[in-house]
């Protein structure tokens, strides 16, 4: 059952069995395999440091699947100079599945680059605009706070006074919806 074969790939990673690699990498290249045991079978072997991680990430990216896009994503951006992740990140806001888009501003967060402030000050430009697709304002605005770019939280602040005063439930605005159910957020 899923749920068994989920938990399985996390405790071979937690003890550390390398040697369950090749069984975790069939799964995670297994078309047929549900995702949750993929993504759980991905993250195992990158908590394994398997040495075939690369190729098993990238032969996700096909998949139909969009966590699981997003996950192969993430590990093969590991590493990769800054301007050539924000490029690829780019791309996946503007063409990406709504948990690509989600899990692309999440990982626009953690780099410290001119070019990710630039990309994540578009994206305050489309949500001051209110064009940006109302499942991601959170993660935009989440994005954002971490940023230490003072043009990126001159915009942050300059979309906080859109909030109206007197509705003080206008700060969970964002939270009506997107999110990720199978996440539990």
């Amino acid at each position: 059952p899923e749920p068994v074969r989920t938990e399985s790939a996390k405790l071979a990673a937690k003890h550390g069995m390398k040697e369950i690699g090749p069984a975790l990498r069939g799964i995670a290249a297994d078309a047929k395999a549900p995702a949750p045991v993929r993504i759980a079978s991905l993250q195992a072997l990158e908590t394994l440091k398997d040495a075939q991680l690369p190729t098993v990430a990238k032969s996700v990216l096909g998949d139909a699947d969009p966590r699981l896009r997003h996950q192969g994503r993430r590990i093969l951006l590991r590493g990769v100079p800054a301007s050539d992740a924000v490029k690829t990140l780019e791309t996946v806001l503007a063409k990406g599945d709504t948990v690509e888009k989600q899990g692309a501003l999440t990982l626009l967060a953690d780099y410290r680059s001119p070019e990710a402030d630039q990309l994540l000050e578009a994206w305050l430009d489309r949500l001051l605009a209110k064009n940006a697709p109302a499942e991601i304002h959170l993660d935009i605005l989440l994005a954002a706070e971490t940023s230490k770019s003072p043009s990126v939280l001159k915009k942050l602040k300059t979309y906080e006074a859109t909030r109206e005063a007197k509705k003080p439930a206008s700060v969970y605005r964002e939270t009506a919806v997107g999110g990720d159910a199978d996440a539990g957020e």
